[in-house]
């Protein structure tokens, strides 16, 4: 007997759900989803328009959902929570049979999402002292290719130097921008921090061969 089934629902913008088809005990996993599919760029622009409906963003990667977690709906009051990392969707309290499954799609990690901006910044401050990384090389530690947003997270860094996104610079070296400036003042203190922590700044560029960090 499966676990779920999936059945008509009253809330589902698919007009269908997913629904226990036993009892479930908080803390036990509902749904699964471990054969999620990771899309790039060019995949997705092929899905048909039906298939893009059942994607998802996760920590900058697009994922294409299978049956039956494609049609799990969302509530503001969900009988359970995403559990990303092991991917299945967990009981938060007991679930009768016959009950509608549903989570919380707030919990989408988009690529203007706090959680988003939480993980740049986390490896941001890996970054060490002396050296610089580029955008490019974060968006490829973030398995993303989500250059711009990863950009627009730094530029909204409020805990800097702690943060140190003044060590984030473009693929060719140059300083590219600092507290969403290209030039003036804004690019001068980077230019002041960079240079304090002892790495050489050239017509407002740096040499990666001796000043690149990768994670």
């Amino acid at each position: 007997m499966n676990d779920v089934v999936i059945k008509k629902s009253k809330i589902g913008q698919f007009e269908k759900g997913v629904f226990a088809n036993r009892d479930f005990r908080m803390g036990e996993t509902v749904v699964t989803y471990k054969n999620l599919k990771p899309l790039a760029k060019e995949e997705f622009q092929k899905l048909p328009k039906r298939e893009k409906k059942f994607t998802h963003m996760h920590w900058g990667v697009t994922y294409l959902y299978p049956s039956p977690a494609r049609y799990v709906n969302h509530s503001e009051m969900p009988n359970t929570v995403q559990n990303l990392k092991k991917r299945c969707d967990v009981a938060v309290k007991d679930i009768k049979k016959g009950e509608e499954i549903t989570t919380d799609a707030k919990k989408d990690d988009t690529p203007h999402s706090k959680e988003f901006s939480e993980r740049v910044y986390a490896i941001c401050k890996k970054i060490p002292r002396g050296k610089v990384t580029t955008y490019k090389i974060i968006a490829e530690k973030l398995n993303t290719k989500a250059y711009q947003a990863i950009g627009q997270a730094l530029r909204k860094n409020s805990s800097a130097p702690f943060v140190p996104c003044h060590r984030v610079v473009s693929s060719t070296g140059d300083l590219h921008g600092f507290k969403g400036k290209k030039k003036g003042k804004a690019l001068e203190e980077k230019k002041v921090l960079l240079e304090r922590e002892g790495v050489k700044v050239e017509n407002d560029k740096i040499n990666l061969k001796k000043y690149l960090y990768r994670f």
